[in-house]
């Protein structure tokens, strides 16, 4: 596997500390989700567009937003996904927290559109990821697919939120993991 030196060169720190913040911001995302899936299973979907959940929603965009400006700045794989696709995926997931206020069937739908137009970011980000853990990095896309898959059926039934939860579980043990190895200045 390659250390992050060899991928990222003479800027080796500053990405680092980018790549960490990131990393960081997406697993406060996921902690953030998996309190919101709980919720989801013993309230159902619609509890998402009350006060105060409304207000984590709104919490993951916001995190959304910080999280690509950080990998944008270490991305090599996932930069052209992350400067095109992000963007209408945060844009997406914001309209779909304002619409779910009036709305939650159609402002459910449109964050649901947005998790899963985030694979497409989530794929080649794993790629990046995969410099500083290759176990993590497929834990995290893992996770991602379990996640993205079963968002949609939350609409029928909240047991699919327990479905999410365990793919939200594997991209967070993939995230602590990242984490940890950068910290410790571990690469493989």
């Amino acid at each position: 596997m390659l250390k992050l030196e060899t991928v990222y060169g003479s800027g080796y720190g500053q990405k680092q500390s980018h790549l960490l913040a990131g990393n960081i911001a997406s697993l406060l995302a996921a902690i953030i989700i998996a309190y919101l899936l709980i919720t989801v299973y013993y309230n159902g979907y619609q509890i998402l567009f009350t006060a105060p959940y409304a207000y984590f929603m709104a919490l993951l965009v916001v995190i959304g937003v910080l999280a690509r400006h950080s990998y944008l700045k270490v991305a090599t794989s996932a930069s052209e996904a992350l400067r095109r696709i992000a963007p209408l995926v945060i844009s997406l997931a914001a309209i779909g927290v304002v619409t779910g206020l009036f709305n939650s069937l159609l402002g459910g739908a449109l964050i649901v559109v947005s998790y899963i137009l985030e694979f497409f970011i989530a794929l080649p980000l794993a790629r990046d990821l995969a410099s500083v853990s290759s176990i993590a990095s497929r834990l995290f896309i893992s996770g991602i697919i379990v996640f993205s898959a079963s968002l949609p059926f939350i609409v029928f039934t909240s047991i699919a939120a327990v479905t999410a939860l365990i793919g939200d579980a594997i991209k967070t043990l993939g995230l602590a993991l990242l984490i940890i190895k950068s910290l410790a200045g571990s690469h493989y």
